[in-house]
Parts: C-alpha cells; structure tokens; sequence
C-alpha cells in the first residue's frame, strides 16, 4: 500500500493509526494519564508468545525514567483496533520497544509548528489544508450550517462563499498542538469569530470533528483567516 500525503485521501501507517486511535479513546487516555507521564504516549511495543504477534501503543507498565521502561515487567498497550491489552514482559518472547516521538506528526501535520499570528503564511497553508478536510466532511458542513443558520438566520445560505469557516485555532498540549478550523461555539462578532473561551466544536487534521473545552484542552487562537 503507498502512502500519500494528500489530505482527502491520508493512509497512516500503524504506528500513526494506532495514536489517532488513542487520542479519541477516553478510556486509554484515562489510563495514559494515571501513569503520570506528560504529554502523549510516545513507546511502541512489538512482541510474540509463539503463536500470537502484537503490537501496540505503550500506555501503562513500569516506567523507569530516562532508561524508558521495564522489559521484565507488566505493560498495558492500546492497538490499532482500539482494544486494551495486558503483556507480560517477562513471559514474552522477541520483546521490542521503540520511542518514536515524530509519529505525532503523521497524525497532526502541523505538530511541532510554533502557533503564530504574525505568521499569515504558514496560517493560511493550514487553513487552506482544513478547508479541504471540511468540503470533503459531510459531518463538518452540517455543523457549519447550523451555525450559519443560528446566527445569520435568513441571511445567505451555508454553500455561499461569505460563510465559510474562517477561525483557525491551536488545541491541545505543550508537547503537541493539532491546528484546527471552528465549526461552531459561542459567536462573539465577524471582528472576533469564536470564543476561545467557551467550549467549541472544531475539524481537527485528523480529520475528525470534535467539541473542545478549554477548561480540559488548551485553545490558542491562532489568526482569523480572511
């Protein structure tokens, strides 16, 4: 399978699959966070018990600081089929466990860049990249209508080139931040868009519609694209 960047069309590979995968499933990031560790899970684990070979995402185990973790001890991972499993390292023949810190990247291609308002041109590449993701989503227009419909009322309709999203903002940690377009939320003015203060439904790179609350997420607004 050849893998392309376009992004209509995305095949991750499983590594970056299995993170998407994780950053939508609360119970794995629930179980990431009870470890302690910051940011998102950055370990993959490889394995065999003679019969069986897994893979998977390293969310749960004995972590030993800068050495990584214990490959003697229990682990917890998260696969790409979204599934909770437990391994014991000490039973478990072939172990290998890779630190991949760039995968966050294939899932959020703007991870990495510093959010800027000053810097129009790299905003405006992203937003451009966003708009594709949000005519192609069906999900995405829907809920853009119904902003358009809710604010503007009998004004334009929703396909008119005037209303199409134009709020671009940053969302998540300081280890990652996944650009994203706002869909809907509490609408201040055309001068101001959205409130990054309020909650929010937004088309993240990943090319899922999520809602965002800042006082779970951080939200930067990065620049009103005009």
């Amino acid at each position: 399978m050849t893998l392309t960047s376009d992004p209509l069309d995305r095949v991750l590979p499983w590594e970056a699959a299995t993170l998407d995968a994780w950053f939508r499933h609360e119970r794995g990031r629930a179980l990431w966070t009870k470890t302690g560790l910051a940011g998102h899970p950055r370990h993959y684990l490889s394995c065999t018990d003679g019969l069986t070979d897994v893979r998977g995402l390293i969310i749960g185990g004995t972590h030993t600081g800068r050495t990584g973790w214990d490959t003697e001890g229990v682990f917890r991972i998260f696969t790409e089929d979204e599934q909770i499993g437990v391994i014991d390292g000490w039973k478990a023949q072939n172990l290998e466990i890779e630190y991949r810190p760039e995968v966050i990247g294939q899932v959020f291609p703007s991870a990495g860049v510093v959010p800027c308002g000053d810097n129009t041109v790299q905003n405006l590449f992203i937003a451009s990249r966003l708009c594709l993701l949000f005519a192609a989503s069906a999900e995405a227009r829907q809920v853009w209508a119904a902003h358009v419909q809710r604010v503007y009322g009998q004004g334009r309709a929703a396909e008119d080139e005037f209303h199409v999203p134009r709020q671009l903002v940053w969302i998540g940690e300081d280890d990652y931040q996944a650009a994203a377009l706002v869909l809907d939320g509490t609408w201040i003015d055309e001068l101001v868009g959205f409130s990054t203060f309020r909650p929010m439904i937004v088309l993240v790179e990943n090319e899922h519609v999520v809602r965002v609350d800042p006082a779970c997420e951080r939200i930067l607004n990065a620049e009103r694209i005009r």
